[in-house]
């Protein structure tokens, strides 16, 4: 088999918050992107995004609790080694892959396991690593985070998200072409010039990694709080909750999603998303996304108090979501 004729796998990857989840609703909204099998790994223990991503992809496989690129990496073989047997049983048809890493996520290790992998570098391919930023940062992230500067240099494409809210940060763009100048530079906006780039069959991931990539740490000591909240809450007691955490704790709460059922709205629900100060509208759902009727909060950031979490939240009868609580659900 030729490399053209192996099936491409494109990884997306980003810092936490930098709108990874939203891109890929956005291209699989797209009838250019039919036949894509979509992959998506989180960090912590309730997984979300493929909650959300179902409203336009029903049938999104994933990869639940750690990290795609170290913890995981047996599941990311035996994800794609189930995807090529349920492609040549006829009970999936696709001829590309999207894989989806957590925010914390280094795309070498996944570049390198695929590659040095002997049954999947046979079917598969590396067509190209888009790296999502956020366009309102600037290079201080990068020297705050080196997770989100190991990310920005393994891009084949950087993806600049946010674009819809304000002029992208006057330094952000110089420090991409010094950083990675090989790399493509997209509009998250501009859905069918990253679709053009994803569906061009000639592309092939410039970057080569050792097969000891495929193997990382992460060395942040950054955790995750996970929240059931059992019962509905007013939006204004919801408010004033997230909005005391992030101004309080703005600087180590680095990402917030969730869903929550609010008791004044007709509404089905909500998703929610929060990025260390900034606090964005919540997206409301056209249905509740699973059978689960309680609402999910998770909390990544440094120095998390469980407890606290559990008591800032009491009003929608929060408490922890453990995997043993999962079980038991």
């Amino acid at each position: 088999m030729s490399e053209l004729e192996k099936l491409p796998i494109s990884i997306v990857s980003g810092f936490l918050g930098a709108g990874k989840t939203t891109l890929i609703k956005r291209l699989l909204g797209e009838p250019d992107m039919a036949g894509t099998a979509v992959i998506i790994n989180e960090f912590g223990e309730i997984s979300l995004d493929h909650l959300l991503v179902k409203e336009v992809a029903p049938d999104v496989l994933e990869m639940p609790n750690g990290c795609l690129c170290c913890a995981l990496r047996g599941d990311i073989i035996q994800t794609l080694a189930g995807l090529l047997e349920l492609r040549a049983q006829g009970k999936a048809c696709f001829d590309h892959v999207l894989i989806e890493t957590s925010g914390l996520a280094d795309p070498a290790p996944i570049v390198a396991t695929v590659s040095s992998h002997h049954y999947l570098e046979a079917a598969f391919r590396i067509h190209s690593v888009l790296v999502v930023i956020d366009g309102g940062f600037g290079p201080g992230r990068y020297e705050q985070h080196p997770e989100a500067l190991g990310q920005l240099l393994t891009a084949d494409a950087v993806v600049i998200s946010k674009t819809d809210l304000g002029t992208p940060n006057d330094d952000l763009l110089p420090h991409i072409e010094n950083t990675n100048p090989s790399a493509q530079r997209l509009l998250a906006l501009d859905v069918a010039k990253i679709i053009a780039f994803l569906r061009e069959p000639t592309v092939e991931s410039t970057r080569r990694f050792p097969p000891a990539m495929a193997v990382a740490e992460h060395g942040l000591g950054i955790s995750s709080v996970s929240l059931a909240l059992t019962r509905p809450v007013s939006r204004l007691a919801f408010a004033q909750a997230l909005g005391m955490l992030t101004t309080e704790r703005g600087d180590d709460i680095l990402r917030i999603k969730g869903i929550v059922r609010f008791s004044d709205s007709e509404r089905p629900g909500a998703a929610i998303h929060a990025v260390q100060h900034t606090l964005y509208a919540p997206e409301w759902l056209a249905s509740w996304p699973d059978d689960d009727p309680r609402g999910r909060l998770v909390l990544i950031g440094r120095n998390i108090d469980p407890a606290d979490m559990v008591r800032r939240f009491a009003a929608a009868g929060a408490a922890l979501w453990t995997p043993a609580a999962l079980k038991a659900a």
